[in-house]
């Protein structure tokens, strides 16, 4: 498809590259109802707010929209229009005064609606209409980005008028919608939808207005450029402000962010970047995304104050880029969550601040690591949870700064896998909980007992609620220089849970655990919460690693040292219990009580 946005020869009009960027000639606003492309009854206004309107062939230009000079506006009262051949428009927008739709459901239709019953096409090249304006008043262009689709969906709300309307979509069935810019393909294109305005003062409005469009499983996106989704309202419920927001995006079919430059036999892919981006209105989530299809790009942007859902049969594959969910310290939060069977590779993913995951299918880096951050004036807000049916294949580490990762219940052993690195706790508020046994490996014959924990600064927290195989507990040796957050040491604080029976290592620290020139490095620590005896053992011990740097959490217990364990092999971790254990406390407060007595008995 490499020629794809050099169809001069399709245009009515004069040749675009004579022509700089500037507003539409002209907007094709669809009929009523139901009608089809070819033969519909369009009304055609001079550029894209215009109100005169014009005879085609008195103006000399096409009976129905087939340039890139013109836009295509869906009449707010469109049943469905059937895409009946392959068109060429500038854009397609709706409405925004009134929303595309009074019916509540209109349908572009391109599954079999051609000759032959073949799926129709409609081919959208931004490369010519720059819009100050937008469409009817809504929506700018800027030098980097074009808008294609931009579809602004019902603002009324009264008694009298839309409470019989809780809900407006648009969908886009079947066939191929292709996008491009065909002056300059480094540009990013834009698909936007919206909700707009306020209800009427006397709506009984309680709940948000639902706003969808829907691109079904049989219809497929191919763009030539970047590409951007976003979902934006601002409405108000009841007089509070910016509390309407029900901004819908269904994701059924297929997307393909790429840009062939090779031939059609023979392509030649350029991958380009998604971007899933929101208004900053302040509300719970400006933006959800249910993704049931197949998307392919070179790398994913996903801005705060989203919800991203990934169905089963979703497959997200990103050639040589990254996943970068960019919040950073903001007020807004990002929920992503994937179903069973869902899948989700690329080359690294960079999680940012306030964002919530919930992980039950498969994800994979290809050539970096898994980093998920959480700033430290928004605590317990980043969180990533791994439940029962995901997997893991992770290039390089799981690095972990001062947000929270949780390995549920049920998760399979040796499900996760970090070929390469360890898993990394980062910062204070760094947390590693683990729920099920053994869940993590480095290779795919291998198990947890190759995996070891990494502490790098400040305080990390590890919470055991399973048996689990490390290799052992690894402590960096972290410079105070190479950072500036004002912490000297690190701490693995481990907890281990009362349902624990065993913790095997192959050594503690490997060495790693000693002292340091502390005007240079990070002083080393381990806090143990839940220490017992005959609880961790360990293969091998290193004389590098000091057990004067072990402590528990209360004190309870103290001299920490290795014992051997003369039935299995290898050594125990062992202490002073400075705390007499329930039964003794029994014992004494017996011969406490006797001793009393009798000295009663004396004194009579």
């Amino acid at each position: 498809m490499k020629n794809l946005f050099s169809f001069v020869a399709l245009m009515s009009l004069a040749d675009l590259s004579a022509v700089a960027f500037q507003e539409m000639d002209y907007r094709y606003v669809s009929a009523s109802g139901t009608t089809s492309w070819s033969t519909a009854a369009w009304e055609i206004y001079v550029g894209p707010n215009g109100s005169e309107k014009v005879d085609y062939e008195t103006a000399g230009i096409s009976k129905y929209p087939n340039s890139n000079k013109v836009g295509l506006n869906l009449n707010w009262n469109l049943k469905q229009l059937d895409v009946d051949g392959e068109y060429t428009v500038g854009r397609i927008f709706s409405n925004p005064s009134v929303g595309v739709t009074q019916n509540s459901d209109s349908m572009v239709n391109l599954l079999g609606t051609a000759a032959g019953g073949s799926d129709g096409v409609i081919n959208i090249d931004t490369g010519y209409i720059y819009s100050q304006y937008g469409y009817n008043g809504s929506g700018t262009d800027t030098d980097s980005m074009r808008w294609a689709i931009y579809l602004s969906i019902g603002n009324e709300h009264s008694q009298s008028k839309w409470d019989y309307n809780p809900e407006s979509k648009v969908t886009f069935n079947g066939g191929t919608i292709n996008i491009g810019n065909s002056s300059d393909s480094s540009m990013t294109s834009g698909i936007r939808l919206a909700g707009t305005g306020s209800p009427a003062a006397d709506s009984t409005l309680t709940e948000p207005l639902k706003k969808t469009v829907t691109f079904t499983e049989t219809n497929t996106i191919n763009s030539s450029t970047n590409l951007m989704f976003q979902g934006a309202t601002a409405e108000t419920i009841l007089g509070e402000a910016n509390s309407c927001a029900n901004v819908t995006f269904n994701l059924d079919g297929t997307i393909y962010v790429r840009e062939n430059t090779g031939s059609d036999d023979s392509p030649i892919y350029t991958y380009k970047n998604l971007t899933f981006k929101s208004d900053s209105t302040p509300t719970p989530f400006t933006a959800h995304y249910n993704i049931g299809g197949v998307i392919e790009a070179g790398s994913w942007t996903i801005d705060t104050n989203q919800q991203i859902n990934l169905t089963s049969t979703a497959y997200i594959m990103l050639n040589g880029g990254e996943l970068r969910m960019s919040n950073w310290g903001v007020s807004r939060d990002l929920e992503f969550n994937m179903a069973a069977g869902s899948v989700l590779s690329a080359k690294n993913i960079w999680i940012g601040d306030r964002t919530k995951l919930n992980i039950s299918g498969s994800v994979t880096t290809t050539a970096g690591t898994l980093y998920i951050y959480q700033n430290s004036q928004s605590l317990d807000s980043t969180r990533l949870v791994v439940n029962q049916g995901a997997t893991f294949d992770l290039k390089d580490s799981l690095n972990i700064a001062q947000a929270t990762v949780e390995v549920a219940a049920g998760v399979a052993a040796e499900s996760l896998i970090i070929r390469s690195g360890s898993i990394r706790l980062d910062n204070n508020h760094a947390t590693l909980i683990l729920r099920s046994s053994n869940t993590f490996k480095k290779t795919d014959n291998g198990s947890q007992s190759e995996m070891m924990i990494s502490m790098q600064r400040g305080n990390g927290y590890l919470e055991l609620y399973a048996n689990q195989d490390f290799h052992h507990f690894n402590f960096e040796n972290t410079t105070i220089a190479s950072h500036t957050s004002g912490i000297d040491y690190m701490t693995l604080n481990l907890y281990i849970d009362s349902s624990v029976d065993l913790i095997k290592l192959s050594s503690l620290a490997d060495g790693t655990l000693g002292a340091v020139d502390e005007t240079t490095y990070l002083k080393k620590n381990m806090v143990i919460d839940g220490f017992r005896e005959y609880l961790i053992h360990l293969d091998n011990i290193n004389s590098d690693d000091d057990l004067s740097l072990v402590s528990s959490k209360d004190g309870d217990w103290i001299d920490f040292k290795y014992i051997e364990d003369t039935v299995n092999g290898g050594y125990w971790l062992s202490a002073t219990n400075v705390v007499p254990e329930p039964a003794m406390f029994a014992a004494l407060l017996g011969a406490l009580a006797v001793f009393l007595a009798v000295g009663k008995r004396g004194r009579k």
